[in-house]
């Protein structure tokens, strides 16, 4: 708790930085933003008061919460060394509401869920968050615990849930219980997202030998089995055309369709190394040839501006042995010298250009570079043509596989 002093210290703080808060943060009026600077005034004074929260952030945040004279429901996030403030209006959940959306959303409105997602959550920084979740859940579940088809029927949606949430409370905490919410609504728009990145993974499992991959999808071919007594028809993978898919009919196009996209990845991170050592060859703009093709010019236009001067001063001595006025000769004389001494402006300029001459080896270094990155760039031509000329039948196999991890065995009797 803040004593009085405490209070009013900080919030003197924050009206004297009102510059530094945004209350209409991307245009709207339920989010503010405070800025890194502001933010880091107000962590120093939670380091100096001793507030009874073992965590800073807490600290930082109950602070925060305070001056601002936020709700309980709003939601009080770091994001990127500033604060990040989204003011939510928490709906009560009625009993008949119990088991339904609302409930599952912890409460908060859809509406104010997306609101957040749009603003806060769908951005750059967020880009890998879906496939981490899904190689978490085959790493974790499929891979380390081993469940069967049947646990994976039972319990994936939940799995898939707790990891989502987990993944949010690391990046920023909960203890504004809001992502609890968040992370069913999430998981929810992002249903189809999450289980194509799952699809992925174990179509390159399978593609790469893995013998538990192979027997996990062989599940989807096994048409009707008998549990407990039942007869459960099976989940197939089956394409909207109606083509079915076995495992062992999957692994021709997953094969070579992993394989191309592993290459692609490979040859991108080499295009991309070969550019950066390319580019820390550059002098200024220039590329080492253009670098070195522009000082061939200049010492070209050195050396025929001494051969110009050179053929003035013979054309000026031939006119002196011949002329018998010697206030001329005497003028056509210091020409002469103004000529000579032009010619050494010209050699030490000369030397001078030589001194910046680039080095042959870097010259060789940057040639051999592009070459490879030629070849680079042909390889991926290549590799992007397999790619397009597969890619609507492993799609077409994926979004099947999708449609039967995301389904359950029916029972016939």
């Amino acid at each position: 708790m803040l004593s009085k002093e405490q209070f009013t210290y900080i919030s003197n703080i924050v009206n004297k930085n009102k510059d530094l808060v945004d209350h209409n943060y991307k245009g709207k009026d339920n989010q503010i933003l405070i800025a890194k600077e502001l933010t880091d005034q107000i962590i120093k004074f939670a380091k100096e008061i001793k507030s009874g929260e073992d965590n800073l952030k807490e600290s930082v945040k109950n602070i925060i919460r305070k001056v601002f004279d936020l709700c309980e429901s709003d939601v009080v996030l770091f994001k990127n060394g500033s604060v990040f403030i989204k003011l939510f209006e928490n709906e009560v959940i009625e009993e008949k509401q119990k088991g339904t959306i609302a409930e599952r959303f912890n409460g908060i409105s859809e509406d104010e869920l997306k609101s957040f997602h749009d603003e806060f959550f769908a951005d750059e920084e967020h880009q890998n968050f879906f496939s981490s979740i899904a190689k978490e859940f085959v790493d974790r579940y499929l891979y380390k615990n081993r469940i069967s088809n049947s646990d994976y029927e039972k319990n994936v949606f939940g799995y898939i849930l707790n990891i989502t949430l987990e993944h949010l409370i690391s990046k920023y905490d909960n203890s504004d219980g809001f992502f609890t919410g968040f992370a069913g609504y999430i998981f929810r728009i992002h249903f189809n997202e999450v289980f194509g990145y799952i699809a992925d993974i174990m179509l390159e499992k399978i593609s790469a030998g893995s013998d538990f991959m192979v027997k996990f999808l062989e599940y989807y071919s096994a048409g009707v089995i008998v549990s407990d007594g039942h007869k459960y028809q099976v989940p197939t993978i089956k394409t909207e055309n109606g083509l079915r898919w076995s495992v062992v009919s999957m692994l021709s196009i997953a094969k070579l369709y992993s394989k191309t996209k592993n290459t692609i990845q490979e040859l991108e991170e080499k295009f991309e190394e070969n550019k950066e050592l390319i580019d820390e060859l550059y002098i200024g703009e220039l590329s080492p040839v253009e670098y070195h093709a522009n000082y061939l010019e200049e010492k070209k236009e050195i050396e025929n501006d001494i051969s110009s001067i050179k053929k003035e001063i013979d054309k000026l001595s031939n006119t002196i042995l011949t002329n018998k006025d010697e206030s001329e000769v005497k003028i056509l004389k210091q020409e002469i010298i103004n000529n000579k001494k032009e010619i050494l402006e010209l050699e030490q300029e000369k030397e001078d250009l030589t001194k910046t001459e680039i080095d042959r080896a870097t010259l060789k270094e940057y040639i051999d570079l592009q070459k490879e990155l030629d070849y680079i760039k042909r390889q991926l031509h290549r590799a992007y043509r397999i790619i397009n000329q597969n890619e609507e039948s492993y799609l077409s196999l994926r979004d099947a596989l999708v449609k039967a991890l995301t389904s359950k065995k029916q029972q016939l009797d």
